[in-house]
């Protein structure tokens, strides 16, 4: 072939490449710009808070933001080279060895309780962080919470006024969205049905080697309904459940509505805490750095298969009700979005799944990715994903440098402003029960 031949083939692939780009880019623009409208016509098919609708706009826009980045995003050559964040283990296709922490928070849901459930918002994430952080035989646990309701006249009566929210997950995306959806209302506490319910149908791990343990929080008196608690209680301990209890109110209605003696039969630590405390909301210097850094890690989620699209919205709409919440919360948030030990989220993002031992692109389903990706052959989807795998990866380190800096800043602010006698919240008083008996069980932070 001359060169002159050459030279023409050469400029009439790149006019049909062009070409094919610009279509498939305008034709995406179009269909995103129809779903987008028919998406704001409607309301999340999930539960949301009352006079939240700027919270649910706000996911909204995050989702339509991420699905243009992918729209306009080049698929990369070469991947980045890969640097986990400092001080934490991938702990991908070991899931079987890690040792387990698994807690059951259990939430009177009756009317006087609606400044428990705003603290358990709050507070969530620095719970979860604070647990990732041990380690047992120099592995890494993997954190499993579950959360149950009582004590609300709502629920059947048949079943004792509970029920069981979200069970022993680490979807903690899932257990957020059911705490934001919480309602309360009326209020028959049955403290001892609760119990035996989360010992009963919760998938404990097997053996007295991992932390089990459950946190339930109320004010009215613990021996309510038929259910004995003694029995579920001490039932509870001998299967290796701690069972701690949270009086919210003071310690003398505690101690005689039966909470301490709860408590002591199970194993347990008795708390007090005042419900009605609002959790202060200290600013940070990380925090706007935070926000701007969680923005860029969002982009490299890639949505694939049945539960795609509802996983990247959950995020999207979690990281929203956080930043509306608090500051503080959504910083603790970001914090686990950068845990390679905490969150992970392969059931619908392409990033973690391919971390997975029988992960295969053969089976991946091309009409549940981002339009742009679905035409790439393998080798170029491989390439496009390794790549945000790096980027993520740069994120999350930087993102973990600032949370430590901003823990280091939280605990200097409290060294010079403790208050004597300030009484504990939901999160202060579960941090610290749950890391003193992970303790006794060979965690160590």
């Amino acid at each position: 072939m001359t060169r002159t031949s050459s030279t023409r083939t050469f400029w009439t692939r790149t006019f049909w490449t062009r070409t094919f780009w610009t279509r498939t880019f305008w034709t995406h623009t179009f269909l995103t710009l129809a779903v987008a409208s028919l998406w704001s016509a409607c309301s999340f098919a999930t539960t949301t808070v009352d006079g939240n609708s700027e919270v649910m706009s706000r996911a909204n826009s995050l989702l339509g933001n991420q699905d243009k980045e992918a729209q306009t995003g080049e698929v990369a050559k070469n991947a980045a080279a890969e640097t986990k964040p400092e001080g934490l283990t991938d702990v991908t296709n070991q899931e079987e060895d890690r040792p387990l922490i698994q807690i059951a928070i259990l939430l009177d849901t009756s009317n006087s309780m609606d400044g428990l459930i705003e603290q358990a918002k709050s507070q969530l994430w620095s719970i979860v962080n604070n647990l990732v952080e041990t380690k047992k035989d120099g592995k890494v646990p993997r954190v499993e919470v579950a959360l149950f309701e009582y004590g609300n006249d709502g629920l059947p009566v048949t079943e004792d006024y509970l029920r069981q929210v979200v069970p022993l997950t680490t979807d903690l995306d899932k257990l957020s969205e059911a705490l934001f959806a919480l309602k309360t209302n009326g209020g028959s506490e049955y403290c001892g049905s609760v119990i035996a319910k989360a010992s009963k149908v919760l998938n404990w791990g097997k053996g007295q080697a991992h932390y089990k343990a459950i946190f339930i929080a109320g004010n009215e008196p613990f021996n309510q309904g038929q259910t004995d608690y003694t029995i579920s209680c001490a039932s509870s301990r001998a299967d290796g459940i701690v069972v701690n209890t949270i009086h919210c109110g003071n310690d003398s209605a505690g101690v005689s509505g039966k909470w301490r003696h709860g408590a002591e039969v199970g194993g347990g630590r008795y708390m007090v805490i005042d419900s009605d405390k609002r959790v202060a909301t200290i600013p940070c210097p990380q925090d706007e750095i935070l926000i701007k850094l969680n923005l860029k890690l969002n982009k490299t989620y890639i949505r694939f298969g049945k539960e795609g699209v509802e996983g990247l919205q959950r995020q999207l709409k979690q990281d929203a009700s956080q930043q509306e919440q608090s500051a503080g919360s959504f910083s603790s948030r970001i914090a686990s979005k950068a845990n390679l030990n905490l969150y992970r989220n392969s059931h619908w993002d392409l990033v973690d799944a391919i971390a997975e031992k029988d992960f295969d692109y053969n089976k991946v389903d091309r009409s549940t990715l981002p339009e742009p990706l679905q035409k790439l052959s393998i080798e170029e989807l491989k390439t496009h994903v390794d790549e945000q795998k790096a980027k993520r990866l740069e994120i999350q380190k930087e993102i973990s440098k600032l949370s430590r800096q901003r823990e280091d800043f939280l605990a200097d602010y409290a060294g010079k402003n403790a208050v004597p006698g300030e009484a504990e919240s939901l999160g202060k008083a579960l941090n610290s029960a749950a890391l003193d008996q992970a303790k006794a069980r060979g965690f160590k932070k």
